[in-house]
């Protein structure tokens, strides 16, 4: 009886680790479904975000008028991703062209977020 109870249990906690398993590699099969013509350094931050649960920023250089795409882009990488993949930061710039933004040393601002 004792030996029944302790193989049944070795087998619940068995398939549960299987289960998880299971479910890490569909999740990464599932992203590599999005990464497959990104760079593989990308493809390999997007899966240490997910396995280490440390989320990437992302950080987004807009002019004043552009409101709607960062709040969409934020929707699709929640939805496709996960919301606990991608942290998303929008910072405003005014009416500055990219050559502005770049010539200012904006992106070295940028690259300390």
């Amino acid at each position: 009886m004792g030996t029944q109870h302790w193989q049944e249990q070795t087998e619940a906690q068995a398939s549960e680790v299987k289960t998880a398993v299971v479910h890490k590699e569909k999740q990464f099969s599932d992203v590599s479904a999005y990464t497959k013509k990104f760079p593989d350094f990308i493809t390999k931050q997007i899966q240490s975000s997910i396995a280490n649960k440390k989320p990437l920023t992302l950080v987004l250089a807009t002019s004043v008028k552009e409101t709607g795409w960062p709040q969409q882009l934020k929707k699709e990488l929640a939805a496709t991703y996960g919301s606990d993949v991608f942290t998303v930061k929008t910072l405003s710039y005014g009416s500055q062209t990219t050559d502005e933004l770049l010539s200012s040393h904006i992106a070295d601002q940028i690259d300390q977020l």
